[in-house]
């Protein structure tokens, strides 16, 4: 799911910055680690799940294909942390946020970059990125990155920063099968505030794209429609609210 944050006015030290997380991770339907720890991506949730002040140093990296759930699985380690009080930042690489906003963000708990392949080659923005991963390195900052190549094949146009990539403990997103995207399916509806009955995720695995985004978009849309109708998530009020 591919959130754009608002950009960011600065760091905060005491508290998790509103200023560089995306205003929908504070919604119901925001993003949660059972999610993926339970249908998704279990290895990389479980690494996650533990505090980042335990990740082995200098953190973390997911790769994949678009669609397989790294935003997503981004901001639900933001809405943990964030629940606990715990300073982190979500940056977003191909969005419109320039490369000082990673200025002293080495005082977080953990920083997540996402799209990292937007800034391949940008001699400003890699250089801001060396320089976050050296200073996080002397503060014990964790830094969690997301791109569609591993680190090995990211050739991100700086030798040194692509050495420090090398270090991170690297997860592969997959292609979710059935099973497992009908788990989300209901985990993300329950997490709204609905029920999915197995003829209605049956009907929506046969319709959808078979992407962590299409899911959540369409669910968050049948929310909507169920509530102002006072349906049930049945497939007629998916016909209904999808034109499915």
């Amino acid at each position: 799911m591919s959130d754009r944050p608002e950009t960011p006015r600065g760091p905060n030290t005491e508290g998790p910055s509103r200023a560089q997380l995306p205003l929908r991770l504070w919604d119901a339907g925001a993003p949660r680690l059972e999610t993926f720890a339970d249908a998704v991506a279990p290895e990389a949730a479980a690494f996650v799940a533990v505090p980042p002040g335990d990740w082995p140093a200098p953190g973390a990296y997911l790769w994949g294909d678009t669609g397989l759930g790294k935003t997503h699985l981004m901001l639900a380690v933001c809405h943990a942390l964030h629940q606990k009080n715990a300073p982190v930042a979500y940056i977003d690489l191909a969005g419109p946020t320039a490369p000082a906003a990673l200025e002293n963000l080495e005082h977080h708990a953990l920083v997540c970059l996402d799209h990292l392949d937007a800034v391949r080659g940008q001699s400003e923005w890699l250089r801001a990125l060396f320089g976050l991963c050296e200073r996080s390195a002397v503060s014990g900052c964790r830094l969690l990155f997301a791109a569609h190549a591993p680190p090995a094949r990211i050739d991100t146009g700086l030798a040194d920063l692509d050495s420090r990539l090398a270090r991170l403990t690297v997860f592969k997103l997959n292609p979710l099968s059935d099973a497992q995207l009908a788990k989300a399916m209901v985990q993300r509806a329950q997490a709204l505030g609905f029920d999915l009955p197995e003829s209605s995720v049956r009907f929506l695995l046969d319709r959808l794209p078979r992407t962590m985004p299409a899911v959540c978009a369409a669910l968050d849309s049948l929310n909507v429609h169920t509530l102002a109708q006072h349906r049930r998530a049945t497939v007629p009020a998916i016909k209904d609210a999808l034109g499915l």
